[in-house]
């Protein structure tokens, strides 16, 4: 009889555990979602800032409060501010960079994929291959957690900048080991990558 009893409670128990688990990934995935969904050059130019157009020195200028917005603009603004658009760096560019991308085919649509195929190569020409090179991922995907569940989402596509012209070859962590800076990528237009790397590489005299 007790038996008979305790078999519906673990039935319910079971649902009530299936049901947990799934409103876990639900918000787990929203969360995905919604990072992709609004990338923080969308987010800044929501609030009134456009990355590509703003220098993190101009920022000291804003007041830290606002009667009509509860942002502090002054924080968003540094939030929000590009560091290569600093002048200390347009009068000194880094020397050389390393752009690291995702195997190509997975999306011919993406800004990626689109920025290869129509700016790279000029790039190259311009600022020789010597100065500007790329390395494609060996790890595509990378491993997030939310809620105690594990999934995988793209891994990053990033510039490294170096002050001197590092070696051919390297790998990701060895080329991280030694740039001076490194910026991400995700959420950036072909367009704007092309902005950066132009404003921020000088040309080659030999332009190999």
């Amino acid at each position: 009889m007790m038996l008979l009893l305790q078999r519906p409670r673990r039935i319910a128990t079971l649902w009530m555990t299936l049901a947990v688990l799934w409103i876990g990934v639900s918000i787990a995935q929203e969360e995905e979602e919604a990072t992709h969904e609004t990338p923080l050059l969308e987010s800044c130019r929501q609030d009134g800032f456009d990355p590509w157009q703003l220098s993190c020195e101009t920022c000291d200028l804003l007041p830290t409060t606002s009667k009509s917005t509860s942002i502090n603009p002054q924080e968003r603004c540094l939030e929000c501010c590009q560091s290569y658009k600093k002048s200390s760096l347009l009068t000194r560019p880094y020397e050389s960079a390393v752009l690291v991308h995702r195997q190509e085919g997975a999306d011919s649509q993406s800004e990626m994929a689109q920025f290869l195929n129509e700016h790279w190569e000029g790039l190259v020409q311009e600022k020789g291959s010597k100065r500007l090179s790329k390395l494609v991922r060996s790890d595509d995907s990378s491993a997030s957690s939310s809620y105690g569940f594990m999934w995988r989402r793209p891994a990053p596509q990033l510039i490294l900048w170096f002050d001197e012209i590092v070696p051919p070859n390297l790998k990701l962590k060895e080329y991280k080991n030694v740039s001076k800076e490194v910026i991400n990528l995700d959420g950036y237009k072909k367009d704007d990558i092309k902005d950066m790397l132009s404003t921020l590489l000088p040309e080659s005299k030999t332009k190999k």
